[in-house]
């Protein structure tokens, strides 16, 4: 009975163990709900501000909606320049999460994105269309926080703005701001079956090894008692 119970305690041991330290695939993540992995960015540049809602649909690839609001270039001999509100629907590709994998806690990460939509010139009280490109590097703060640092073009279509001289015109922007994530915002790895299977057969030949252990120690104990008992009847 006791051997029985050393063994019992031992295989729970082992069990409870190996789900504290279950091995993950850093390119491979469990699915979050719908609500889950949402963020807000507000950014600023020396002519206007950024407000964007954006959703995670996994590690790498997700949308945000982008509202920019500031003062065009110069063009075509303009003495002032126009004020624009602009809306955006843009891809983001987390490169660095596709190449290196999945890190809750990495510093650094590396953020393409294009898109199209909407824009109007509040000086002129115009709409057109527009194109959008850039890349956006994100820095973790903790948890919640990252700062963020993006360089990008709006690609405007100039004949909207009362220029005839080109069909389009490219704006570029450089942006510093914060993203604040929503809810639940990490991603749990997917179970590495490899190395599970790996840690499994190790971890059933220690628990083997050990079995073997005790059996002998309860024969040694064994024979030991049959010994007294021998010595008591003589």
């Amino acid at each position: 009975m006791m051997l029985l119970a050393l063994v019992s305690m031992t295989i729970t041991a082992v069990a409870q163990d190996e789900e504290e330290t279950l091995p993950g695939n850093k390119h491979s993540v469990m699915t979050n709900s719908f609500w889950a992995n949402w963020e807000v960015q507000l950014a600023g540049t020396t002519r206007g501000g950024a407000l964007a809602l954006g959703k995670w649909f996994t590690p790498g690839i997700g949308l945000r909606t982008k509202l920019n609001i500031g003062q065009m270039n110069k063009y075509g001999g303009q003495d002032k320049r126009d004020k624009y509100l602009s809306l955006n629907e843009q891809v983001m590709l987390n490169v660095t999460n596709m190449v290196i994998g999945y890190n809750e806690r990495r510093i650094w990460n590396v953020i393409p994105y294009f898109g199209g939509g909407l824009f109007r010139d509040m000086s002129l009280n115009k709409n057109g269309i527009q194109w959008s490109y850039g890349l956006l590097n994100t820095f973790r703060i903790n948890k919640r926080f990252t700062a963020n640092l993006e360089a990008g073009c709006n690609r405007w279509d100039a004949r909207t703005m009362g220029l005839s001289d080109s069909k389009f015109k490219n704006q570029w922007t450089v942006e510093v701001g914060l993203t604040y994530k929503l809810g639940r915002c990490k991603w749990d790895l997917a179970p590495d079956m490899e190395s599970i299977n790996a840690l499994t057969q190790s971890e059933v030949d220690a628990l083997n090894a050990q079995v073997n252990d005790l059996l002998e120690e309860n024969a040694r104990l064994q024979e030991q008692l049959d010994s007294k008992n021998a010595e008591q009847e003589q």
